[in-house]
């Protein structure tokens, strides 16, 4: 590997002058749990990408069209790593059992074209390829992902809630409160369980720590309160929410999974979402409320930890 690189990074050839015409880059994953692919493509004057990623398995392969700035982009990343040193290796580690992978196929306007791929082991410079190729694309990839996240939104959910399932942290100067709640509807009862650490005395009285748990009727717990909550605050458009805050560990991370009759809604991160505010004090105020009542009819009940 370490003579390959030394001959690649030696050789001396010149970079290819086409512009790109078509770049597939593949990454393959640990366990292949993030992997990832892209072509970026042109055909006449229209530039077109393809996009899978298997952290977003719902929306299959997504298409888009981009502008042809692009292709000056990664015709300049190209020339600026002199990718044609690459064509050819073929790197296996074979002493490492997990860890990830890469292939690359470039082609360009003058007829050249280029291959590369890698497991466990990359050519000369790779890794600053890669972040560079990450800036160039990352605008991209956001956008083909916004556009299929936003038609999953446009199909809409169902209006009955069936389960909820949502965590708050709070982290560094943020707080030190802990909400940790499943609410999930089985047959005529709501099962119960949340998971309090409350410091500061939000929701619950000062240093509460415990455990509620419990059954109640439907009929008698507070769905309807939190499904208007949902609708007013539009959690709808909270699905596939991903989104770290710049000051991440100050921040309240979240992460929730909340399940209607005809769909669900996951999202999470530590840069709050619209509306975030309202939703989660408006939601663990409802618990609160209504837990007291349902603890004085001794359908739930509090273990301290």
């Amino acid at each position: 590997m370490a003579l390959f690189n030394f001959f690649s990074s030696c050789s001396g050839k010149p970079s290819y002058e086409g512009r790109v015409k078509s770049f597939e880059f593949y990454y393959n994953g640990s366990i292949g749990g993030d992997s990832h692919n892209f072509k970026v493509a042109v055909d006449g004057d229209v530039v077109t990408i393809k996009y899978e990623d298997m952290l977003l398995p719902a929306y299959d392969v997504m298409t888009d069209t981009l502008p042809a700035v692009v292709l000056d982009s990664l015709t300049q990343l190209c020339r600026k790593h002199n990718v044609q040193n690459w064509d050819g290796f073929d790197g296996v580690n074979r002493y490492v059992l997990d860890g990830w992978g890469f292939s690359l196929y470039v082609s360009f306007d003058d007829g050249r074209s280029m291959s590369a791929h890698g497991s466990n082991m990359w050519p000369d410079g790779y890794r600053d390829f890669r972040d560079d190729m990450y800036d160039v694309m990352k605008p991209y990839l956001d956008q083909v992902k916004e556009k299929y996240r936003q038609m999953k939104i446009s199909r809409g959910i169902g209006d009955k809630l069936q389960y909820v399932w949502i965590n708050f942290i709070q982290k560094g100067k943020s707080g030190g409160n802990r909400f940790e709640l499943r609410l999930s509807r089985d047959s005529a009862d709501t099962s119960v369980s949340i998971t309090i650490d409350d410091y500061s005395g939000e929701f619950w009285q000062p240093d509460t720590h415990g455990y509620l748990s419990g059954s109640v009727p439907d009929a008698q717990f507070c769905w309807n309160e939190i499904e208007a909550l949902a609708k007013r605050c539009e959690i709808i458009q909270w699905i596939d929410y991903d989104k770290a805050a710049e000051d991440y560990n100050n921040s309240e991370w979240f992460q929730m999974r909340v399940e209607y009759d005809q769909g669900f809604i996951s999202a999470m991160g530590t840069e709050h979402p619209e509306h975030y505010d309202d939703f989660r004090a408006g939601l663990l105020r409802l618990l609160a409320d209504n837990c007291e009542r349902y603890a004085a009819k001794g359908l739930v009940t509090f273990s301290e930890k």
